[in-house]
């Protein structure tokens, strides 16, 4: 669908997009049906988290960076105690009748950096956490591989809901409008 950011246009984001909203993790996401996803992490709206929780998905995904510079850390749950492992659902407002939770620590595994142009996979198993500060990704999902994803986090980190900030839709499109003129 967007293969770069050359193609990415306000007037074709507003008529195919199914939902904008404020992903509290530093990101605008945009629902471009149930496959895709646009990406906009900007400074203009940082993340309400101190770091982006180590996590896994509910689905397979490829990822392309459309604009600027991602990092990608790669971990495995291993035995300890520094850590708790929640199931996570990942929607607004829905909680899921039982949510696991259990000890845990954490092993780095690996670290990407991804430029304009390149593309990474992620199964929905993988745990990882991205970071960035300016960047447009565009993002093709599978269907859903299981119900909950899974969030881990140091074990005396208050939790946050990356839902919990709400930003009114003409305010994210406003910023979608500026960031694009500004790149593009």
């Amino acid at each position: 669908m967007y293969k770069t950011i050359h193609d990415v246009t306000i007037i074709n984001l507003k008529k195919n997009y199914t939902l904008i909203h404020y992903f509290g993790l530093g990101f605008i996401q945009i629902k471009l049906g149930k496959e895709y996803r646009l990406h906009i992490y900007t400074d203009s709206l940082p993340a309400i988290t101190n770091e982006e929780d180590i996590h896994n998905h509910r689905y397979n995904f490829t990822s392309t960076i459309l604009h600027g510079e991602l990092r990608q850390e790669l971990f495995s749950i291993i035995q300890g105690d520094s850590h708790l492992l929640q199931d996570e659902s990942c929607q607004e407002g829905y909680v899921p009748n039982t949510v696991n939770s259990r000890l845990c620590s954490i092993q780095k595994t690996g670290e990407q950096v991804f430029i304009q142009g390149n593309s990474y996979s992620i199964d929905h198993n993988t745990f990882h956490r991205v970071h960035t500060r300016n960047a447009v990704t565009f993002l093709t999902r599978s269907d859903y591989k299981k119900e909950l994803a899974q969030v881990v986090h140091r074990r005396d980190a208050q939790k946050v809901c990356p839902f919990s900030k709400k930003v009114k839709e003409e305010e994210l499109w406003s910023i979608v409008e500026m960031i694009l003129q500004q790149i593009v």
